[in-house]
This record gives C-alpha cells, sequence and structure tokens, in this order.
C-alpha cells in the first residue's frame, strides 16, 4: 500500500503546494519511517511552520484525512494500536521521583487523556480533563510513553470544550484527523485508553440537547454511541485517526467542532471562530414546528429570535450584511447540506474568520444563493 501524502484543506483556503513538496522530499530522503500519519492542514499555518522548520526542522502537524481506510476488523485494530496508543497522552496530578512505595503511581491513576497532534508538545483533549484540577498548569503533568512533561500553556475553547495543552517535546508520535463530519450511524469506533486496552463502540445517531434558538455557532448536538465509553478519552475511526472525544452517558464529542479553533491556535495562539451572526433553530430537530414555518422542508436553520419576537439578525452582522432576514430558512452552506445530522453550527465550523461561503436560503418558498463573509465570534454581541 502506497503512503497518502495528499493534503487536504479543511477551511477552504488554497493548499499549500510547498508543504507537500517538504513531504515528499522528505519521504525519499528516508526521514520518516512507516505511515505518515500528519502532515500540515491549513495555509493560514504558513507562520507557524514557517518559525519550526526555520528551526530544527520539519514539525509534524495533525492532518484531516477524507475517509477511513477500509479492511478486516483486525485491520482496524492493529492501525488503531499503532497510530493510537503511540499518540495518547496520559494527564495525572503532578508528581516527582520517590523511593517510597507511598508516593508511587501507576498506570491507573489517570484522570484523564488527551492526543498529540504536533511532534513539538500540542495536545488536544476535551476540556473537562483539565478542569478537574484547581489550577492545572501546576497541579497537573503529561506522560506520553513513559516519559514525564510539565505543562507550559493551555488555551481554552468554550463553544467547543477542547483545549490544547503545550509540553516541551521533541519527535512525538502524532495522530491524524480523521473526517469526523462525514461518518455516519453505524460506523465503528475505538476508545484508546492506554492503560485499559482498546474499546469498540458504534456510532449511532446525533442527540440534539435543544430546541430552542441559539446563535448559529452554537453546538446544539453530540454524538450518540452504542456503548458508554469511560468519559473523556480519545475515540479514533477504523484508519486509526482521532475522530471524537467520549462524553458522559454514551455521548461523544466530534472533533470537527474544534478544526477551526485548532489551528487558530497553532497559527496565533488564540481561539478563533467563524461566526454568521444570528439566532437560529434546527428544524429537524423539532417534531411539531409549523410546516408553513419551516416551509415544508425536512431540515435547515430557521432565523428566529429565542422567544420568536423580535429579529434574530446581529445587526452589522455577516447575516444582516448579506441581506437574511427573519423566517429564511438556511439549507446549505456550500456544498454541505443541513440534515438531521449536519447542523449549521457544524458547516460554520469548518471556516475560519474572513473566509467566504454561499448559502442556499429559502424565502417565501423560493431559494436564493448568498454569498456571505465570516466574522470572528468574538466581535459580535449577541
Amino acid at each position: 500500500m502506497g503512503l497518502d501524502i495528499s493534503i487536504m484543506d479543511v477551511s477552504k483556503n488554497k493548499i499549500w503546494t510547498f508543504v507537500g513538496s517538504v513531504i515528499i522530499l522528505s519521504v525519499l530522503a528516508g526521514g520518516f519511517s512507516g505511515v505518515i500519519s500528519a502532515v500540515f492542514t491549513n495555509q493560514s499555518l504558513d507562520r507557524y511552520v514557517q518559525s519550526l522548520s526555520e528551526g530544527e526542522g520539519l514539525v509534524l502537524i495533525s492532518e484531516v484525512k477524507p475517509s477511513p481506510i477500509p479492511g478486516t476488523y483486525e485491520e482496524a485494530l492493529s492501525r488503531v494500536q499503532e497510530t493510537g496508543w503511540k499518540a495518547t497522552a496520559l494527564i495525572r496530578a503532578t508528581s516527582v521521583d520517590s523511593s517510597l512505595p507511598s508516593a508511587w503511581i501507576n498506570r491507573d491513576d489517570v484522570v484523564g487523556y488527551g492526543a498529540v497532534i504536533t511532534s513539538d508538545g500540542w495536545i488536544v483533549l476535551h476540556s473537562d480533563v483539565l478542569n478537574a484540577f484547581v489550577n492545572p498548569e501546576s497541579s497537573a503533568e503529561v506522560w506520553i510513553d513513559g516519559e514525564r512533561y510539565s505543562i507550559s500553556s493551555i488555551v481554552q475553547d468554550s463553544l467547543s470544550d477542547l483545549s490544547l495543552i503545550k509540553i516541551s517535546a521533541e519527535g512525538l508520535s502524532v495522530v491524524a484527523f480523521g473526517a469526523s463530519d462525514s461518518m455516519r450511524g453505524g460506523s465503528i469506533l475505538f476508545g484508546v485508553p492506554s492503560s485499559s486496552g482498546i474499546l469498540v463502540s458504534n456510532l449511532l445517531d446525533s442527540d440534539y440537547q435543544d430546541s430552542s434558538a441559539l446563535p448559529a455557532e452554537t453546538f446544539d448536538s453530540s454524538w450518540v454511541l452504542s456503548d458508554e465509553l469511560p468519559a473523556g478519552i480519545p475515540i479514533l475511526n477504523s484508519a486509526g485517526e482521532l475522530i471524537a472525544f467520549s462524553l458522559e452517558d454514551s455521548g461523544a464529542l466530534p472533533l470537527h467542532h474544534g478544526i477551526v479553533f485548532i489551528q487558530s491556535v497553532l497559527r496565533s495562539g488564540q481561539a478563533e471562530h467563524a461566526a454568521l451572526g444570528s439566532y437560529v433553530v434546527n428544524v429537524a430537530s423539532i417534531l411539531n414546528i409549523n410546516p408553513e414555518l419551516r416551509m415544508n422542508a425536512e431540515a435547515g436553520a430557521l432565523l428566529i429570535a429565542p422567544n420568536g419576537i423580535g429579529n434574530p439578525i446581529v445587526s452589522g452582522g455577516p447575516a444582516d450584511l448579506a441581506g437574511l432576514q427573519k423566517g429564511d430558512l438556511i439549507l446549505a452552506v456550500d456544498n454541505y447540506v443541513l440534515s438531521n445530522f449536519s447542523s449549521l453550527a457544524e458547516a460554520i465550523a469548518s471556516y475560519s474568520p474572513g473566509s467566504s461561503a454561499t448559502f442556499s436560503v429559502m424565502r417565501d418558498g423560493v431559494v436564493s444563493d448568498y454569498k456571505i463573509t465570516f466574522s470572528n465570534l468574538s466581535d459580535l454581541v449577541y
């Protein structure tokens, strides 16, 4: 089987072909062994890439893969074990070496887990893991493949419930990003808590937590799994690529909720999110919404205020500037069609602030296209 060295651009920007050339030359020179599981993902990361490549050489960053590799169940387990365990970070309370048995820690003394996404020490994890510590930068530490690391910085994101932590390291194994936005019911999932072996579950459906109008950027759903996994562990697909983190009560947080957050932190050190600037309701999540209100459409995002009264659109925001109105029903964003399994928030999450997309909008039963340029969520006041 040949090496996959393609580069997926998850933010709809142009591919940085120079990086592909560097990867190809590195492979031909024998600089890497085994399957390359991570390369640079986005042109917006160029400053991060350049600053690192000018130092100690090429630093690997997780790539979004287009789809899982088909194969047998045994092959999938082998890939998950090979790629997932090497890139699993164990989060524990801070410790020191000791000759006293009472102070020793073992592999079960774990507060949570993370996944290594850059070979120089960026780790993504569910924010609940860090919330278990009063001051995680000083009271938590990271163990990877038997080596202990202190945490140098933390960036938390309240929108996606993901966090990034940084340790000082070189040459770490990284896990690739899987295309979590293309996963559907029945897909097999693998949890990788390294102290407990590989746990297996299936993706059943999406669960909507709220039927009220929410800001268009707010995620109102999570995955429902067939089996409950320990909360906060990385979940991989059959290709050994990271696609989610487990939640309580057989839930899971899909990774694509936080892809732009991850990219923005690697680029600038700060969390950024594309924003539309309107309250919406996912009509596919509500059973008894008036058919006239949703214009007989089965799915879409209805622009409506939380109480149904007033203007749901933020003044001066992207939706307002594009001419969207109360009662409009967004059906698709570029080629991303809204459905019971794909919400508007998830569509927006794949874009960066300043990028543009074509919105298919139904108004009075007529569908029209609107080109909208996203702002940064932090610049809007709902």
